[in-house]
């Protein structure tokens, strides 16, 4: 499972291990510092309705 997101200039990705609840930066691309901190804080926050509607979308698609 894995995320991404583009704002401007800046795109990034960050893999979610749903078993273990957490989120891992993958790469990105012009990327600052607090653009990072600021995005981590936003993904663990929504972690539980991320998880809920990857699932929702992959399930319903089979």
């Amino acid at each position: 499972m894995h995320v991404h997101a583009i704002k401007g200039e800046i795109e990034v990705k960050y893999w979610i291990s749903q078993k273990l609840n957490m989120i891992s930066y993958a790469n990105s691309f012009n990327l600052t510092p607090m653009m990072q901190r600021e995005l981590e804080e936003i993904l663990i926050e929504q972690l539980p309705k991320i998880i809920d509607a990857w699932d929702n979308y992959f399930t319903n698609r089979i």
